[in-house]
This record gives C-alpha cells, sequence and structure tokens, in this order.
C-alpha cells in the first residue's frame, strides 16, 4: 500500500513539475508526445493531463458523430423512397 501511495505521490509531483517548470509545452501538448505514443491511448493522456491531446480526440470524436448521424439519415432517406416506391 505504502508503495502504490508513493508512486501516486511521485507521479503527482512529477505532473505539477512539468507543468509548472514548461507551461507552454505543458499547453500545447509537446510534453505528452514523448510519453504517450498512440494516437487513441486516452488512458495516457488523462493520467499525463494532455490538455491538447485531450481536446483534438474530442473534437474528432465529436466530427465522426456527425458524419454517423449524416449517413444515417441519407440511409433513412433512401430506405423512405424505396418504402414509398413499393407501395
Amino acid at each position: 500500500m505504502g508503495n502504490a501511495v508513493g508512486s501516486f505521490f511521485s507521479g503527482f509531483a512529477q505532473v505539477v513539475g512539468n507543468n509548472l517548470g514548461h507551461p507552454l509545452d505543458f499547453l500545447s501538448g509537446k510534453s505528452c508526445n514523448s510519453v504517450c505514443g498512440s494516437t487513441w491511448d486516452i488512458l495516457c493522456y488523462i493520467e499525463n493531463f494532455c490538455v491538447a491531446h485531450l481536446l483534438k480526440l474530442g473534437m474528432v470524436a465529436t466530427l465522426s458523430y456527425f458524419v454517423w448521424v449524416e449517413k444515417l439519415r441519407l440511409l433513412l432517406l433512401e430506405l423512405e423512397k424505396h418504402v414509398n416506391l413499393c407501395l
């Protein structure tokens, strides 16, 4: 238990030190590029508090949702045309 608490506080101290020492790198996400490898590594972004990467991921998810909704709408319109032709 002591090891987990010590590990948490050392990680927390490292994040705070990085954020106070290099605020522009922190906000732009440069400090996270060396830590988090994958584009979709959400847990790493949360753990290292990568604001820029989390915002990018949120924008991609939002755009993907809107594209999906639009494709579904077009599919339903085509289905409605097909049903009306059959009647």
